[in-house]
């Protein structure tokens, strides 16, 4: 009797630290039509800009079983449209680039004892519907090209010393190292169900279409 109290003990004991090495966090975040501004110049005051105008919905998933690790993310864009603004002061003058569209993104990874094993990324779009003039094409060129990156490179240096390399992993009685590398699997997808793109001869202020192209 006693060794059947011990091993039902035991037992229960077994199921307690497993439920306890099971974990789950979610994290939900949603905006309602924040916009995201890049001006053509920062200094000055009544600066033409490009602005997009989003309903914003992201949740972040992680969850721990055991060894495995899985997170997770998506994010999704509705109604997501981009217009130039000829004033930011007011929003003076503004005509879309980009029509009311959805986006949706979402990444799956999962890893074993921080190894990743599995990655996969879908990525869908509906209603893309650009459509562009000569000077809005000037505008965006002069505002990618005064963005400013820098890269830290440090970084690098601090991966490359931080004897990551040397790890072991064990998992099920295998034991992997990096000698022997693990492949992990990719899956990517990505769907676009109406795309199309007009650009606008509006030199001498004409309003000519010269170019479209569509796809379904």
């Amino acid at each position: 009797i006693a060794e059947d109290l011990q091993s039902h003990s035991q037992r229960r004991l077994s199921k307690y630290d497993a439920q306890k090495k099971s974990s789950k966090m979610v994290i939900l975040l949603s905006m309602e039509e924040p916009r995201l501004m890049m001006l053509e110049d920062v200094k000055v005051k009544h600066s033409k800009a490009i602005v997009n105008r989003s309903n914003v919905y992201v949740q972040l998933v992680m969850t721990t079983t055991g060894d495995d690790d899985t997170v997770d993310l998506s994010l999704a864009l509705h109604n997501s449209e981009i217009f130039v603004v000829a004033d930011v002061v007011g929003f003076k003058r503004y005509h879309q680039l980009l029509k009311p569209m959805g986006l949706n993104f979402r990444m799956k990874s999962l890893a074993v004892q921080k190894k990743q094993i599995q990655l996969e990324l879908n990525a869908g779009a509906e209603n893309v519907l650009f459509r562009a003039s000569l000077n809005d094409l000037v505008l965006i060129a002069d505002i990618i090209q005064g963005q400013k990156f820098e890269s830290d490179s440090n970084f690098d240096e601090a991966i490359e010393g931080s004897g990551a390399g040397t790890q072991r992993i064990e998992r099920r009685g295998s034991v992997y190292s990096n000698e022997q590398e693990i492949s992990p699997i990719y899956k990517i997808k990505s769907v676009i169900s109406l795309f199309e793109v007009v650009l606008i001869n509006d030199y001498h202020g004409q309003n000519i279409p010269f170019f479209k192209f569509s796809a379904r």
